[in-house]
């Protein structure tokens, strides 16, 4: 930015350091291009290779295949696996390449991630003794009553459609075999 007076003197520059070549130092374009605070998909993409990690782990007693066909631990193995490669390729751009982006979450965020996650977990680690329906219904019911606080009729119907719904796609249209724990069909 430059700086000229009322009187017919030539304009002074504003500039407090310039290297040889007359533009700034180089270390302060580098300062400024770089980003001042970390960005929230480092935090995302650690998540995530927590989230698929632990999934991965909690699944490890269901059966990828059952009799010539997709067994229950299929879709969450490939899932963990993308989770797990998506927050690898995340964490490494933020420390290959930094990317200004949003603020790193506030603690409440945090919080709430990690609950979702733990109801998660419990998800997993019951779904073989209630079966399918009860500990997907019984996760979407924590999920949208305990955290969310939706009490209306929608989120009731989602909270027993969805796992009935889910569970006549995997079960009677793909073949797939799910845990039928307490309540069996």
């Amino acid at each position: 930015m430059l700086h000229q007076s009322s009187d017919s003197r030539e304009p002074e520059p504003t500039v407090a350091s310039n290297d040889e070549t007359g533009g700034v130092d180089s270390a302060a374009k580098a300062d400024s291009a770089r980003p001042q605070r970390l960005s929230a998909d480092l935090f995302v993409g650690l998540g995530f290779i927590v989230v698929g990690a632990v999934t991965l782990w909690a699944g490890r007693g269901l059966d990828l295949m059952a009799a010539n066909h997709p067994g229950p631990g299929l879709l969450p193995f490939g899932l963990s696996v993308l989770l797990v490669v998506g927050g690898i390729l995340l964490v490494g751009r933020q420390l290959i390449a930094p990317v200004a982006g949003p603020a790193a979450p506030d603690k409440s965020t945090v919080i709430h991630v990690v609950a979702v996650i733990a109801i998660m977990a419990v998800t997993v680690t019951l779904f073989e003794r209630l079966g399918f329906i009860l500990s997907v219904g019984l996760m979407l019911a924590a999920i949208l009553f305990g955290l969310e606080r939706k009490f209306t009729v929608a989120a009731v119907i989602e909270v027993v459609a969805t796992p009935l719904l889910c569970w006549a796609l995997f079960a009677e249209v793909l073949g797939v075999h799910l845990p039928p724990g307490i309540l069996s069909f």
